[in-house]
């Protein structure tokens, strides 16, 4: 709930209610980038960890970086799935069906990672990865050339015509049309982990 003196002026707080949802994709985003990267870096974060000669100072380094690889992707996750709302989707300008389904690409990388050991080579760490690269694609291709397209007063070629028809606030029928895809698949990638976690516990 806005503040009252906010709230007296529905220009004003509109306007800061767009600001602040469009800010917090914006840092979603740049957390999806930097988990992808970290985990990508894998070797690097090896190499470092083997160079420190106090075994404290190595465990801090890699309590560190796993901190920042793993919390970035699953603080994105969560992100992702608060503004996956109509509601949300049709004030802002939220690029579909890019956003929706890199949404769902990163919770089934954290599927894979949560119920997979992908700290090893193989098809598990393989999957997360491929997983991962195309949710952070999907999310700045959307990201670039649909929520930020080329203005009208620049251009009004037909290929920048069709990247501004693809924002959430001005393509209702393709924005129901991503939720009505993507819910259900995150409901699976829950349901999923629950299975997964049942099992588990199961066999202990």
């Amino acid at each position: 709930m806005l503040p009252a003196p906010l709230a007296s002026f529905p220009p004003i707080a509109k306007s800061l209610e767009l600001w602040s949802l469009m800010s917090f994709f914006q840092l979603a985003l740049m957390l999806l980038v930097i988990g992808f990267l970290l985990h990508l870096a894998d070797a690097y974060y090896r190499r470092t960890f083997a160079s420190f000669r106090l075994k404290l100072s190595g465990e801090n380094w890699g309590i560190v970086f796993l901190m920042f690889r793993d919390g970035s992707l699953f603080v994105s996750f969560v992100a992702g799935l608060l503004l996956l709302n109509l509601d949300i989707m049709a004030d802002i300008k939220l690029a579909v069906p890019f956003v929706p389904f890199a949404t769902v690409l990163t919770g089934a990388a954290l599927v894979v990672k949560l119920t997979r050991d992908i700290s090893a080579p193989g098809r598990a760490r393989t999957a997360f990865l491929w997983l991962l690269g195309g949710a952070t694609a999907l999310a700045l291709l959307g990201y670039v050339f649909v929520m930020e397209a080329a203005p009208d007063e620049w251009t009004n070629a037909p290929f920048w015509q069709l990247m501004r028809s693809m924002r959430s606030n001005e393509n209702p029928a393709l924005a129901t049309w991503s939720f009505a895809i993507a819910f259900p698949l995150l409901l699976a990638e829950f349901a999923w982990l629950l299975v997964a976690a049942s099992r588990d516990a199961r066999d202990r």
